[in-house]
């Protein structure tokens, strides 16, 4: 079975990563049924050092792909953001310079495309983890709710990501 690592981030004041195998076409896992994604880590970065090590990890071992939430600001939500130093705008931009410096080719997806596995049982499953076993972090579990869809959609494409 075809595989790529994953690198998903979810952008905020802090922001959720997860790495993951992504299974690529249509795979079969041992009961017959199509793959689920493997989560390898999870981590939720809230300091500069963090970010260090991310990107050293990234460095040391370069995912094939990595995926970053879009970040827009909402029309009703601008006023209220005056002047505020606008955190995930600032993430996302390093997360895309990670990725232009170690040629890691950069998806991207909006907040509300994760909202398929928005229940805590529904984003379990598509792991094929219990729920007790997801991370008690909620950026790292919307970082691990882009990763299923990512991986949806791969699966139901049934072919390989295009790098």
């Amino acid at each position: 079975m075809s595989s790529t690592t994953l690198y998903t981030f979810d952008p905020g004041k802090t922001t959720g990563v997860c790495c993951a195998e992504v299974h690529n076409g249509l795979p079969r896992n041992a009961g017959g049924g199509p793959a689920k994604p493997t989560m390898l880590w999870g981590a939720e970065v809230v300091s500069p050092a963090d970010w260090k090590a991310i990107y050293d990890r990234m460095a040391a071992a370069p995912p094939q792909l990595a995926l970053v939430e879009k970040f827009r600001i909402f029309p009703w939500k601008a006023k209220e953001l005056g002047w505020d130093e606008v955190p995930a705008a600032v993430y996302r931009g390093y997360v895309e310079a990670y990725c232009l410096l170690l040629r890691i080719p950069l998806h991207y997806q909006s907040s509300n495309e994760m909202k398929a596995f928005e229940r805590v049982g529904e984003l379990a499953e598509a792991f094929g983890l219990s729920t007790r076993a997801l991370p008690a972090s909620e950026h790292i579990r919307d970082a691990m709710r882009h990763t299923a869809m990512m991986h949806y959609r791969i699966q139901r494409q049934g072919r390989g990501l295009s790098k």
